[in-house]
């Protein structure tokens, strides 16, 4: 399930138990044409640490994934989402090549919390939704700023779709973030709000952001569309909220990794696009977190 793509995949596809998530790792098919998403090698580092963690919001566990240098310096932590629940290897490949770049990274499998499984479809576009995986990010963040292996002085977010989208809105809500990625986080809901409890559109936020955003968008994405990043894009600039997007010609939604059975060019992994993000997000991120 992709909590922010279109409707008839969030019916289609049903939203599984997070304890079968987690058992399963949530397995995506392998995308029926197309290249793979890079070095899934990576995942075999020796330099790296990389190990599945719990931590706690109040009563709640909360899975993730974290990955780290291996050796006896502190680094800048980065807190990533994706858009999907369960930790699938696309997203365990980006936590280790972000690790490599000198991070520690822990990403927060979203369905995990028992507070939101087994909802209807329509309570996953809520603000509801918003609220509690907002929290669990909060959470997040006292857990990696707790370990002796994190260097004081802020963190990072990095998202991918519904991931984008609380890249973007989280910071609203928890200072100690000073940067944030964002890989096609729809700027404008147009798929997938509930009407009886409406998440906010972004773009509605967008006097409160404050801290330096980089966005990511495929040309061809019809769930995070160009038009509505580039509006939220105008009107940041103009109220000097520090911002850079990109804009990947040809590019679809989730071309940074996703291995979906769905491989269209409006869907799925974009090779060049991914290479060109990927190396634009490591030189943002080195400029925010590591002065």
């Amino acid at each position: 399930m992709c909590f922010d793509c279109e409707r008839d995949r969030l019916t289609r596809r049903s939203f599984l138990a997070p304890a079968a998530a987690s058992a399963a790792g949530l397995a995506i098919p392998v995308p029926a044409r197309g290249e793979q998403a890079p070095d899934r090698q990576v995942l075999n580092d020796p330099k790296l640490i990389l190990e599945e963690i719990a931590y706690s919001n109040g009563s709640a566990s909360i899975s993730g994934f974290l990955a780290r240098p291996r050796d006896s310096r502190r680094h800048p932590a980065l807190l990533l989402l994706h858009g999907d629940p369960g930790l699938p290897d696309w997203v365990r490949v980006c936590a280790a090549r972000l690790a490599r770049a000198e991070y520690v990274v822990l990403v927060m499998d979203v369905g995990s919390d028992p507070a939101v499984q087994n909802r209807p479809p329509e309570y996953y576009g809520s603000s509801a939704f918003d609220e509690r995986v907002t929290l669990n990010a909060r959470a997040g963040f006292g857990y990696l700023e707790s370990q002796v292996f994190t260097r004081a002085g802020g963190l990072g977010m990095v998202g991918f779709c519904f991931g984008g989208r609380m890249a973007f809105l989280v910071p609203l809500e928890a200072a100690e973030v000073k940067a944030a990625v964002v890989f096609y986080g729809p700027v404008r809901d147009r798929v997938s709000r509930n009407a009886a409890d409406p998440k906010p559109h972004v773009i509605e936020l967008a006097a409160r952001f404050k801290v330096p955003i980089q966005g990511h968008y495929g040309t061809r994405d019809r769930v995070a569309q160009e038009q509505d990043a580039k509006e939220l894009e105008q009107l940041l600039r103009a109220q000097r909220t520090p911002i850079e997007m990109f804009y990947y010609q040809g590019a679809g939604h989730g071309f940074y990794g996703n291995t979906w059975k769905e491989q269209t060019p409006e869907v799925g992994y974009n090779g060049p696009a991914a290479r060109l993000a990927h190396t634009r997000m490591i030189r943002f991120l080195g400029r925010h977190l590591k002065k």
